[in-house]
């Protein structure tokens, strides 16, 4: 049997299939780790025989590849080329948290590759957040209890080879890293949002629109509705909220949902707050009223989900 045919085994009575499930994406040491900030220090020079995959989750990380600096805030993932020297530009923000991952990649030419900014804003911050849980959470040991440690949850270092994991393992994180990076390809490329629906909202109607879509964005946590909304746009609730509708094809209080389940999400896996907290933070009165809501639309319960993506055995805070 091939090395790179993985066997897997279900039942003995059984015939086996053989699968080959092993990604052109590889771990490679360091692997991968998150980074909290123990409250000084900078990124030091260093040149790698892997790319980098970084997300930064608060704070900003000042860099320099190959003398060109650049910086990269909360949200942002920023791609590392192999072999080029990679240094900080400034000391590490008190608030810096960021995920990393090494990797190697087996495409012999670049066609059907994947072409990734060095820095790129993610469309979806918590879907990489819960990516990198899922992964450090699979392939990493117990949590580090030492935070002033370049990595916290790290990977062992093996010298840039794939260590205690298996070939399931192995494949298993490489897929894991490839929508990453297909995430990031995603938010590079993706368009402001279209307009869906009937599309008979007018050129100089839309603004309005995205005016609420703003709104909504800042107020969320508070306990806004449609005409509140409305009010505060001094326009008609009626009309404001069929040209919400053409324009993102939703209504204005699925809007004000899917932007609160984001924000209990977020705090989920990566605040210490009670399900009783983050309600409140997130503009809900009743507990069993956020609950109803985030299972309707992520199909868990809150404590699920936490226990699902968290980090390690729980939360961590800086």
């Amino acid at each position: 049997m091939p090395r790179n045919i993985v066997k897997t085994r279900c039942f003995i009575s059984q015939p086996l299939i053989y699968l080959n499930i092993r990604p052109s994406l590889r771990l490679c040491g360091p692997f991968a780790g998150v980074f909290v900030c123990p409250g000084e220090g900078r990124h030091l020079p260093h040149v790698c025989a892997t790319h980098e995959l970084i997300f930064v989750r608060r704070g900003t990380l000042a860099m320099a590849e190959a003398g060109d600096a650049f910086e990269a805030g909360a949200g942002q993932a920023v791609l590392l080329r192999k072999d080029t020297e990679h240094t900080g530009t400034a000391p590490y923000p008190a608030n810096l948290i960021f995920y990393w991952a090494h990797f190697q990649c087996d495409a012999a030419s670049n066609e059907g590759c994947l072409a990734l900014p060095r820095v790129t804003t993610v469309r979806d911050p918590l879907w990489m957040t819960m990516l990198f849980n899922r992964l450090l959470n699979q392939h990493a040991p117990s949590a580090a209890s030492d935070q002033t440690l370049r990595s916290r949850n790290a990977m062992p270092a093996d010298n840039g080879h794939t260590g205690d994991l298996s070939h399931w393992e192995q494949a298993s994180a490489g897929l894991l890293l490839s929508e990453m990076l297909c995430e990031v390809a995603r938010s590079a490329t993706a368009a402001a949002p279209a307009p869906s629906g009937n599309h008979n909202a007018s050129a100089a109607e839309l603004p309005l629109a995205k005016l609420a879509a703003e709104f909504i964005a800042a107020n969320a946590h508070k306990s806004i509705s449609a005409s509140a909304i409305a009010a505060a746009l001094r326009c008609n609730s009626a009309y404001l909220s069929r040209l919400f509708r053409q324009a993102y094809g939703r209504t204005m209080t699925d809007e004000i949902h899917r932007r609160r389940v984001e924000a209990i999400a977020h705090m989920l896996i990566s605040e210490p707050y009670s399900i009783n907290e983050i309600a409140r933070k997130c503009g809900f009165k009743d507990e069993s009223y956020m609950a109803t809501i985030f299972r309707r639309v992520t199909g868990m319960t809150p404590l699920a989900y936490r226990r699902q993506f968290s980090l390690g055995r729980g939360v961590y805070t800086v």
